[in-house]
């Protein structure tokens, strides 16, 4: 199994089949918690922000890899036209949108 550094944790190909209560790409953080930080930053599921919902999010987190940005801190995931941006070594920073879209799907 190859293993790839994204901020300073080794996340492995398969982290995205963990089950929601475990640890999430080596963050000290549940892939759930992450969610939540996320969701909680786009509008929590409020569709006249023109944001992801919970299952986007989820579904972005669970089936795109990190991908790391430059020498930030930051992560991201693309799956399906939903952009996730977590800092896996504080994921209270971060968000989610479709990208080009201006906030709107």
């Amino acid at each position: 199994m190859e293993a790839h550094e994204v901020t300073g944790a080794i996340v492995t190909p398969d982290d995205g089949d963990h089950r929601g209560g475990d640890d999430f790409h080596s963050s000290g953080y549940t892939l759930d918690e992450i969610v939540q930080f996320v969701d909680g930053r786009t509008g929590g599921g409020n569709p006249a922000t023109g944001r992801p919902t919970i299952a986007e999010i989820e579904t972005t987190l669970r089936q795109a890899g990190p991908e790391r940005l430059g020498n930030q801190s930051p992560a991201r995931s693309d799956c399906k036209g939903v952009r996730v941006i977590v800092n896996y070594d504080m994921p209270w920073k971060r968000t989610a949108y479709y990208p080009g879209s201006l906030g709107k799907p």
